[in-house]
């Protein structure tokens, strides 16, 4: 559309943002952004210390990820939008659509990739198996 890409996402369902990323893969990428030192490390160190296979909710006020929550947004987004720490995406997305109705233009709403990531904050999810990061929204 526009000759700009965009990632299509249905308001009412959940999303995956990322899907079973190695955790040294999302620090490396973190890295190359020039993110806030140790992020990734601290908030998965934390994450490791509960069951393995847990999902904390970015939501709960002892989240690990609140803590450097603007280089979560940041990492979520690029991953989310533009690519993994070791390609870029071969269709990057430019902006986010989301829709009620896909075929109803009123119930759409456009945003940049780390905006959206900054609305959906509070319903977005972290799951941590075997150092493979899942991060999606659940509405």
């Amino acid at each position: 559309m526009n000759e700009l890409g965009y990632a299509l996402v249905w308001a009412q369902g959940s999303v995956d943002l990322v899907v079973e990323a190695e955790v040294k893969e999302l620090a490396a990428l973190a890295e190359r952004l020039h993110l806030a030192e140790g992020a990734v490390g601290k908030a998965v160190a934390s994450h490791q210390r509960a069951e393995d296979g847990s999902t904390i909710s970015a939501s709960e006020a002892d989240s690990p990820y609140n803590e450097d929550r603007k280089a979560w947004e940041k990492l979520i987004a690029y991953w989310f939008c533009k690519g993994t720490a070791s390609e870029v995406s071969r269709f990057p997305a430019d902006y986010v659509l989301s829709f009620d109705d896909a075929l109803n233009m009123n119930t759409w709403d456009i945003y940049e990739p780390e905006r959206f990531i900054e609305l959906v904050w509070e319903h977005i999810q972290f799951t941590l198996s075997d150092d493979k990061l899942t991060i999606r929204t659940c509405k």
